[in-house]
């Protein structure tokens, strides 16, 4: 994987057709029930991301402005009069929080948007 993809892709988000999503699934039972060389432990669901991008080539890297990983390089900016995050020049559509950046006061929504998270949740009760 590394040599054909640089790292090991990380799974935070999958797009694809219901097609995509039924050739996946007997992806995956097939390691698992039929090879069954794998525990449903941490770290299987990328292990087994990772194996079926290799097996089938049917697998596409997505720009990381939508699946981006805090230590990608994210800026904090104001555009328009707003904050935003940016990754890369581009405005960031998705941030994959990691375990380690769960409570990071700079990129957690509750803390980076403080008061219109207190506002909107005052507002649903």
């Amino acid at each position: 994987m590394v040599l054909k993809n640089v790292y090991v892709w990380q799974v935070g988000v999958i797009l694809g057709y219901k097609e995509a999503w039924l050739l996946y699934k007997q992806y995956i039972e097939e390691q698992l029930n039929i090879k069954n060389y794998l525990n449903l432990i941490y770290g299987v669901d990328t292990t087994l991301f990772n194996l079926y991008a290799l097996d089938s080539e049917k697998v596409s890297f997505i720009h990381q402005k939508y699946n981006c990983p805090p230590v990608w390089g994210i800026e904090l900016k104001h555009s328009e009069g707003n904050l935003a995050f940016w990754v890369k020049e581009e405005i960031v559509q998705g941030i994959h929080i990691t375990r380690n950046h769960r409570n990071d006061k700079m990129l957690a929504y509750p803390y980076v948007f403080e008061s219109y998270y207190h506002q909107e949740g005052k507002n649903l009760t």
